[in-house]
């Protein structure tokens, strides 16, 4: 099963509580910890198409997926 096919993953809470952890420690990482520079990225994402912002590292179905899981940190 995909992630982010519209299939409902049946993932523990504890590995989704991991993975929303991980996800977040990512994105602090990536972005220093900076609001701005989250923000700024953020912003990128919704105006343009997400395999443009991403550079060819995601798709749609993968980032409805990852935004899903962030809005539970």
């Amino acid at each position: 099963m995909g992630i982010g096919n519209g299939k409902r993953h049946r993932f523990s809470k504890r590995f989704r509580a991991k993975y929303c952890q991980t996800l977040g420690e990512f994105i602090d990482e990536f972005t220093g910890g900076n609001p701005g520079i989250e923000q700024s990225l953020t912003t990128m994402y919704q105006q343009e198409e997400v395999e443009a912002a991403s550079r060819g590292m995601g798709d749609a179905a993968l980032w409805e997926y990852m935004g899903r899981a962030i809005a539970l940190l």
